[in-house]
Protein backbone atom coordinates (compact mmCIF):
# COMPACT_ATOMS: atom_id res chain seq x y z
CA UNK A 1 0.00 0.00 0.00
CA UNK A 2 1.48 3.70 -0.38
CA UNK A 3 -1.03 5.20 1.32
CA UNK A 4 -3.61 4.56 4.24
CA UNK A 5 -5.14 7.30 6.19
CA UNK A 6 -7.96 7.31 8.78
CA UNK A 7 -11.46 9.21 7.84
CA UNK A 8 -11.60 9.51 11.84
CA UNK A 9 -8.11 11.37 12.29
CA UNK A 10 -8.23 13.65 9.53
CA UNK A 11 -11.26 15.32 7.80
CA UNK A 12 -12.72 12.63 5.72
CA UNK A 13 -12.71 14.90 2.43
CA UNK A 14 -9.02 15.89 3.39
CA UNK A 15 -8.65 11.69 3.40
CA UNK A 16 -9.97 11.19 0.69
CA UNK A 17 -8.65 13.89 -1.59
CA UNK A 18 -4.84 12.58 0.13
CA UNK A 19 -5.78 9.00 -1.41
CA UNK A 20 -6.51 10.32 -4.84
CA UNK A 21 -3.55 12.42 -4.88
CA UNK A 22 -1.26 9.79 -3.74
CA UNK A 23 -2.88 7.30 -6.56
CA UNK A 24 -2.27 10.20 -8.97
CA UNK A 25 1.42 10.21 -8.56
CA UNK A 26 1.94 6.36 -8.33
CA UNK A 27 0.44 6.88 -11.46
CA UNK A 28 2.44 9.08 -13.01
CA UNK A 29 5.40 7.53 -11.65
CA UNK A 30 4.36 3.80 -12.37
CA UNK A 31 2.21 4.44 -15.98
CA UNK A 32 2.72 0.96 -16.11
CA UNK A 33 1.54 -0.38 -13.25
CA UNK A 34 -2.02 -0.52 -11.74
CA UNK A 35 -3.14 1.52 -8.71
CA UNK A 36 -6.68 0.36 -6.66
CA UNK A 37 -8.29 3.76 -4.21
CA UNK A 38 -10.43 1.88 -1.90
CA UNK A 39 -11.84 2.84 1.31
CA UNK A 40 -13.12 0.44 4.15
CA UNK A 41 -14.20 2.22 6.84
CA UNK A 42 -12.26 4.18 8.69
CA UNK A 43 -9.23 3.38 5.90
CA UNK A 44 -8.94 5.65 2.27
CA UNK A 45 -6.33 2.91 1.31
CA UNK A 46 -4.02 2.90 -2.18
CA UNK A 47 -2.12 -0.12 -3.52
CA UNK A 48 0.29 0.12 -6.57
CA UNK A 49 0.86 -3.08 -8.88
CA UNK A 50 -0.27 -6.86 -8.35
CA UNK A 51 2.77 -9.38 -7.90
CA UNK A 52 3.06 -12.98 -7.48
CA UNK A 53 5.69 -12.58 -5.24
CA UNK A 54 6.57 -10.66 -2.17
CA UNK A 55 10.57 -9.87 -3.96
CA UNK A 56 8.28 -8.17 -6.32
CA UNK A 57 6.65 -6.38 -3.96
CA UNK A 58 10.17 -5.61 -2.43
CA UNK A 59 11.49 -3.97 -5.00
CA UNK A 60 8.71 -2.36 -6.28
CA UNK A 61 8.47 -0.56 -2.46
CA UNK A 62 12.22 0.47 -2.70
CA UNK A 63 11.20 1.90 -6.24
CA UNK A 64 8.13 3.84 -4.81
CA UNK A 65 10.02 5.05 -2.07
CA UNK A 66 13.07 6.71 -3.80
CA UNK A 67 10.02 7.93 -6.54
CA UNK A 68 7.65 9.44 -4.08
CA UNK A 69 9.85 10.05 -0.96
CA UNK A 70 6.83 12.45 0.70
CA UNK A 71 5.21 8.89 0.98
CA UNK A 72 8.19 6.77 2.11
CA UNK A 73 6.92 6.44 5.90
CA UNK A 74 3.77 5.18 4.76
CA UNK A 75 4.79 2.69 1.95
CA UNK A 76 4.38 -0.98 3.35
CA UNK A 77 3.89 -4.36 1.41
CA UNK A 78 -0.02 -6.14 2.09
CA UNK A 79 -0.84 -9.27 1.42
CA UNK A 80 -4.15 -9.44 -0.77
CA UNK A 81 -5.64 -11.44 -3.87
CA UNK A 82 -4.58 -9.69 -6.61
CA UNK A 83 -4.74 -9.70 -11.07
CA UNK A 84 -2.44 -12.37 -12.37
CA UNK A 85 -2.48 -11.79 -16.44
CA UNK A 86 -3.12 -14.65 -17.95
CA UNK A 87 -0.86 -15.79 -21.01
CA UNK A 88 -2.63 -17.69 -24.21
CA UNK A 89 -1.00 -21.21 -24.75
CA UNK A 90 0.85 -21.56 -27.69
Amino acid sequence: ALYSKAGKDANKKTAKAEAYKAAQSAKSAFPELSVYTSFKTPFWKVRVGDFESNAEAQSLKNELKSALPEYAGEIYIVKTKVKVPIYPVE
